[in-house]
């Protein structure tokens, strides 16, 4: 049998559905995920997925939503870099979202608060909302789902934890 076994397929990562009036196109994105930044801050993130949608419809409108969902674990012995601030309330992650074709600039697609209460055990969080709407289609490989790159400083501090 070891020999007849045919080789795994890769899951698609792109699924079409056509309708009536529009067309949906979903495609699974990689996240990069800043470990340190959230470490710091006494977060951990585990099985983190998301997936982004366009709805095409006949006249052209192009609404694009995206889903992200993960569990968030909270540790407050890590939490090594709250500069003096209250440490009653664990700072919010935020996903942030970044496409070229749209803008130079990330966004900020939604913070994810944790209440104090919530944070002794693991989080599941999920968070699915429209995003932008444009009259192009947007590849759905040029964007992605990120962290900053500065969460070490004091100045980012004053700011929620960004995934």
């Amino acid at each position: 049998m070891t020999g007849d076994a045919a080789p795994p397929t890769e899951k698609s990562r792109r699924t079409v559905v056509t309708t009536d009036n529009k067309t949906r196109v979903t495609t699974e994105v990689d996240v990069s995920v800043d470990e340190l930044g959230l470490a710091v801050r006494g977060w951990e993130i585990q099985d983190i997925r998301a997936r982004v949608s366009t709805d095409r419809y006949r006249d052209g409108d192009h609404f694009h939503k995206v889903a992200v969902s993960g569990v968030l674990r909270f540790n407050s012995d890590d939490w090594t870099d709250s500069f003096g601030h209250s440490r009653d309330y664990p700072p919010p992650v935020v996903i942030v979202l970044r496409s070229a074709k749209l803008s130079e600039f990330e966004a900020t697609f939604r913070p994810i608060y944790v209440s104090a209460k919530e944070a002794n055990r693991p989080v599941r969080f999920s968070e699915n909302d429209w995003f932008v709407h444009t009259d192009d289609a947007i590849d759905h490989d040029d964007i992605t789902v990120r962290s900053p790159p500065t969460m070490g400083t004091r100045a980012a501090d004053t700011c929620p934890t960004y995934l």
